[in-house]
């Protein structure tokens, strides 16, 4: 599958058939572009009670003589006064399939960009994990250095991890191993708690 670009996803914000709020998508009704709700969106009751009218109106249009009258035509779907010949209405009902084919690519398109991005963090995430192990990381040592420090908690020494990872990866270890960043950070968590 191709890999989708910012700028095909920001025109689909553009036409408005995506929403972009706070760095996050999001699907016409609020809810995260997730493939649950986009499913939900394209396919569930509603959408497909949609369709079923459309396809309904579509035939009653298709089925009018070319010379029907404007009471006829607009009678054969929901009034729309945009339509006063069959021909008329037909392309007011073409218009809207385009819409709604248009609809359903962006926010496909939008949910194969957020799952790009996803599996993006988790490819930067696992090559962090692997630089951090190459860096000399060791389970007993920091389980003796854990020991030292009843006070904190798992997302004490998660934090402290975070801390050490933030260095390896940026390359800031000013000397230090990794080990030894993780025992002062467990320290600087420790007396930031005490302070508290």
């Amino acid at each position: 599958m191709n890999e989708v670009k910012l700028s095909e996803v920001q025109a689909a914000v553009e036409r408005r058939n995506v929403d972009h709020v706070n760095g996050e998508y999001r699907l016409a009704n609020g809810k995260d572009v997730t493939e649950e709700n986009v499913n939900a969106m394209l396919y569930g009751p509603y959408a497909t009670h949609r369709l079923e009218e459309h396809n309904k109106w579509y035939a009653r249009a298709e089925a009018l003589a070319d010379d029907a009258p404007i009471a006829d035509v607009r009678a054969a779907t929901w009034g729309d006064s945009r339509a006063v010949t069959k021909q008329g209405l037909l392309r007011v009902l073409d218009a809207i399939t385009a819409d709604r084919k248009q609809y359903e690519a962006d926010v496909l398109l939008a949910l194969r960009y957020v799952q790009q991005e996803q599996e993006q963090d988790i490819t930067k995430f696992n090559q962090r994990q692997h630089n951090i192990m190459e860096s000399g990381w060791d389970n007993d040592e920091a389980a003796r250095i854990e020991a030292q420090y009843p006070e904190l908690n798992e997302d004490d020494f998660g934090n402290a991890a975070l801390n050490v990872e933030d260095c390896v990866w940026r390359d800031n270890m000013d000397g230090q191993t990794v080990m030894e960043l993780y025992a002062g950070s467990c320290e600087g968590i420790s007396m930031e708690k005490e302070r508290s």
